[in-house]
């Protein structure tokens, strides 16, 4: 199995298990979505990781996970898409296939340097 599709199964273990720390500080009034949205599940999915763009790889795909599985997420406690449904048409299948394309290639371009 390639580096890049380890990666890919990493990321959402890493997540899942990952910041179960405080949500940020709030400068300013807070919307709804970050009442709702438990710190685990939070942009924070990045914390602790040494490397920028891993963290920010990681927060991207989490969060993307989290909107493409409305359910799954409100399951998970994260109650932004309660309102949604997963898209499985077929052009949603094939909305999913393009995503996943970009977060390989996201990760294909990581250097590696400094991951471990």
């Amino acid at each position: 199995m390639s580096r890049s599709h380890r990666l890919l199964i990493i990321i959402p273990l890493v997540l899942a298990c990952g910041g179960g720390g405080s949500s940020s500080s709030g400068v300013g009034k807070k919307t709804h979505v970050d009442r709702v949205r438990p710190a685990g599940l939070s942009a924070e999915g990045g914390v602790g990781v040494g490397d920028a763009g891993l963290a920010e790889l990681l927060v991207d795909h989490w969060d993307w996970v989290l909107r493409s599985s409305p359910v799954w997420a409100t399951t998970m406690g994260d109650h932004r898409f309660d309102r949604q449904l997963a898209d499985n048409s077929q052009m949603g299948i094939q909305a999913t296939r393009a995503k996943r394309r970009i977060f390989l290639t996201r990760a294909k371009q990581m250097s590696g340097k400094g991951l471990s």
